[in-house]
């Protein structure tokens, strides 16, 4: 194999047995190390930066009965069902998309970094929330199955990241607004683009921007001619970021009034005694979720 392919297979850790199969000698290795383009971890392996190992560097998986001497810096779990979470066919060996992404998920210290962990992987297009449902399903024992299987099912119907879903759950839901088609696929100005919030029937698009910062010029440009796009349309965009949906009753209102003053026969309604957004809150209505 090519040393830069297995290189990018293996995360930058490679060994000397695997150097001199792909067609090096002991010299290249040696020259490398000089160079500092690579740096030896463990004798006769090595990993093709300077810096700080990566947990994916330090990570083994091992079939429960394989026993190794252990090694420092190495951090070796055991598996019984070592074949189920395991790529059938790739070499080398590495756990299945579904595995690592659920196991981040499980780990993360906050429900909005469990989103992203199984968002992040189906927008990617490297698995979808069928697959990683069906891998969750087939677990006995998983940490916080109730909340993954929540946000498989609001990434399935398009809640592609942390604030897609909280838009989803803390906005629309939570304050009766109507659904919306998501991740829908249109031609504004030519080339595909994807509608983050789309009430079809009333012309709102809403579009959900994560960034913190402004981001790059030619992105917030090509932002604002899809709005005009859309504008020209018939649709009107409301464009909001974490700021807003941080306030779900305030920014449910706004989106509740617009959708009215385009037809909607409705009303957003109060989510809790203390929710401005609509009138008084329905029977058993309680605080938002947080």
């Amino acid at each position: 194999m090519d040393l830069a392919q297995l290189l990018a297979d293996q995360d930058g850790v490679v060994c000397r047995r695997q150097v001199l199969a792909s067609g090096g000698v002991d010299h290249d290795v040696r020259r490398r190390l000089r160079r500092r383009e690579w740096a030896q971890v463990h004798t006769g392996v090595y990993v093709h930066h300077t810096g700080p190992l990566t947990w994916r560097q330090l990570h083994v998986l091992l079939p429960a009965q394989r026993r190794v001497d252990p090694v420092l810096g190495v951090r070796a779990v055991r598996r019984i069902a070592y074949e189920q979470v395991v790529h059938p066919s790739r070499r080398p060996r590495t756990v299945t998309v579904e595995h690592a992404a659920l196991t981040v998920a499980v780990a993360a210290r906050t429900v909005d970094a469990a989103v992203a962990a199984l968002a992040d992987v189906c927008q990617s297009r490297l698995t979808t929330p069928e697959r990683l449902r069906r891998h969750l399903e087939s677990q006995s024992r998983v940490a916080r199955r109730g909340l993954l299987t929540a946000v498989l099912d609001d990434v399935s119907v398009g809640a592609w990241s942390a604030l897609e879903r909280r838009y989803l759950a803390q906005v629309e839901r939570a304050h009766g607004l109507p659904g919306a088609d998501r991740q829908r696929r249109v031609r504004p100005c030519g080339s595909a683009a994807y509608r983050d919030v789309d009430y079809r029937a009333r012309q709102v698009v809403v579009e959900l921007d994560g960034r913190l910062a402004h981001g790059a010029p030619g992105q917030r440009w090509a932002d604002l001619d899809r709005d005009l796009a859309a504008l020209v349309g018939g649709d009107i965009t409301l464009r909001v970021g974490w700021a807003q949906v941080l306030q779900p009753c305030r920014l449910a209102g706004t989106v509740g009034r617009v959708l009215a003053a385009r037809g909607w026969t409705g009303r957003a309604h109060a989510c809790s005694r203390r929710c401005p957004a609509g009138g008084s809150p329905s029977p058993g209505d309680r605080d938002p979720p947080r």
